[in-house]
C-alpha cells in the first residue's frame, strides 16, 4: 500500500552527475534495454560532478588550486583525494608521500560558486612524486575517511615535479659537483636543485649556489650537467 522500494546495495553509483530518467519493468518479463524498459516513472538526480573528465595539473611542492569544477549540486563539505585509482588505489598524503587514510583534508579548502567548484591544497600538503593520478571526489554528505568513500573519478591529476624521490647522488667537497639522470615527470628548463641540510627548512644550504638545467638539455631525460 505504501508503494514498491528500490535499493542498490553495495554498489556505488559513479555515474557522471546530473538528471536521469527512472525506467521501470515488470517482474517477470525480460529486461533489457532494448525491449522491458520502456515506462518512464520519473526523474533520478545525482549529485556529483560532470563531466568526468575534468583534468587538471598542478606542480610537486607549491600551493594546488583546482577550479572550475563542475557538477549537479556540488557542496563546500566536499572532498577531493588525490588517488592511484579511486575508491581502490593508494591515497597520497603529499608530505610523506605514502599510503595514508588521509590527504590532510583538514588543510585542503573547498569552495563552491556559480562557476563550478574549486579546492585549493597548501604547499606542504601537495609535495607528491611528480606522475599522472586520478583526482576522486566524495559528497559532503557521506562520511568522506576513508579510500573507498572516493569512488568517483573525475579527471586525471598531472603533478609535475621529480620522481621517485629517493634519487641518491654523490659529490666531493672542494670539487665542482655535476650529476645527471635526475628522473621526474615533466622537468625542464629552468629547474633547479638546492643542497640543504632539510628541503623547506630555513637552513643555510651546503652549497651557495643553484643547480640549473642548461637551455640546451630542454625536456630531455635524464638531465645531465647540473652544474652549480
Amino acid at each position: 500500500a505504501t508503494g514498491a522500494s528500490y535499493s542498490w546495495e553495495g554498489v556505488a553509483f559513479t555515474a557522471a552527475g546530473g538528471q536521469y530518467r527512472l525506467c521501470w519493468c515488470a517482474g517477470g518479463f525480460k529486461c533489457s534495454l532494448e525491449s522491458g524498459v520502456k515506462v518512464d516513472v520519473g526523474e533520478l538526480l545525482l549529485i556529483g560532478p560532470s563531466p568526468l573528465d575534468q583534468d587538471r595539473t598542478c606542480i610537486s611542492g607549491y600551493a594546488c588550486y583546482i577550479d572550475g569544477i563542475t557538477g549537479q549540486e556540488l557542496h563546500s563539505s566536499d572532498m577531493f583525494w588525490i588517488m592511484d585509482t579511486c575508491a581502490a588505489g593508494t591515497a597520497w598524503s603529499s608530505s610523506t608521500w605514502a599510503a595514508s587514510p588521509s590527504l590532510g583534508l583538514d588543510q585542503m579548502v573547498v569552495q563552491v560558486s556559480r562557476s563550478g567548484a574549486s579546492a585549493f591544497w597548501a604547499p606542504d600538503v601537495l609535495s607528491l612524486p611528480g606522475g599522472q593520478y586520478r583526482l576522486c571526489w566524495c559528497s559532503g554528505e557521506a562520511s568522506c575517511t576513508a579510500v573507498a568513500d572516493f569512488a568517483v573519478d573525475l579527471g586525471r591529476m598531472t603533478v609535475i615535479g621529480p620522481s621517485p624521490h629517493d634519487q641518491r647522488r654523490t659529490c666531493v667537497s672542494g670539487q665542482t659537483c655535476r650529476f645527471g639522470g635526475i628522473q621526474g615527470h615533466l622537468l625542464g628548463d629552468g629547474d633547479m636543485v638546492m643542497v640543504l641540510d632539510t628541503c623547506a627548512a630555513h637552513t643555510a644550504p651546503c652549497l651557495q649556489e643553484l643547480g640549473r638545467t642548461p637551455p640546451s638539455k630542454s625536456l630531455q631525460l635524464p638531465l645531465h650537467d647540473l652544474t652549480p
